[in-house]
């Protein structure tokens, strides 16, 4: 039995979560599980480009290798041109190489920069103008941990782990720019109000952070929604 609020995984008779303390519909289908798993099965896409980038730099640092040699050789055997042409090549390849080096290490402290730090969060209720309760704070830091505290009248917690990011997709709504990621999260420590849980705690969330700083993360199990905003450090 999957909580509708924070998505956590509660026994089949529980009636109230453990993590969150919300109340439970013991009526929900639970196929939940399964989407998870296999939510978990999927490629991640930047590890899918990582593997790509890798391959091909393999193949065009070798190509260049080899086309340096062989211009040295024939330039100096039989003193023709084709040695010097193959070097140039292979004098242009490097330099194409290296460019996308650069480009593609631009891209990726740009696209890292734009979600990590630390967040305040509270539930999301449409169209409401009134200021809402902060009920969770979590922060991506660097090196893949995330730390995640929450605090509701029916219980408090302390979530810390791992996290990597699956997936990231640009949407476009009411002439509005969207970045989403999509993140694993994969729990080593839960205290839930004072005790510490040992039981494994993995779950997905969508991060949505729009280009007016708006920011918005939903748990893709419950689709639970929170409004959140980033803290300056």
């Amino acid at each position: 039995m999957f909580c509708s609020k924070c998505g956590y995984k509660n026994n089949e008779d529980a009636r109230y979560c453990i993590n969150c303390g919300n109340m439970l519909n013991n009526n929900v289908n639970n196929n939940n599980d399964n989407a998870l798993t296999k939510a978990y099965k999927r490629k991640s896409t930047s590890t899918k480009i990582g593997i790509i980038s890798l391959i091909i730099l393999f193949v065009t640092r070798t190509l260049a290798i080899l086309l340096a040699i062989i211009g040295l050789v024939i330039g100096i055997k039989e003193k023709e041109k084709r040695g010097i042409i193959i070097n140039i090549i292979c004098i242009i390849i490097s330099i194409l190489f290296i460019l996308g080096g650069i480009i593609l290490n631009f891209v990726s402290e740009f696209e890292e920069n734009n979600y990590i730090g630390e967040y305040a969060c509270s539930d999301y209720v449409e169209n409401s103008t009134n200021a809402l309760e902060e009920t969770m704070k979590f922060s991506l830091k660097k090196d893949k941990i995330f730390l995640m505290t929450y605090s509701y009248s029916t219980a408090s917690g302390i979530i810390d782990g791992t996290y990597e990011i699956t997936g990231i997709k640009y949407t476009t709504k009411n002439n509005e720019n969207y970045t989403t990621y999509t993140i694993n999260f994969d729990a080593n420590t839960r205290v839930i109000n004072g005790e510490k849980i040992t039981e494994p705690y993995v779950t997905q969330y969508n991060l949505i952070i729009a280009d007016t700083s708006e920011v918005y993360l939903q748990n893709t199990i419950s689709n639970s929604l929170y409004l959140c905003r980033k803290i300056e450090s």
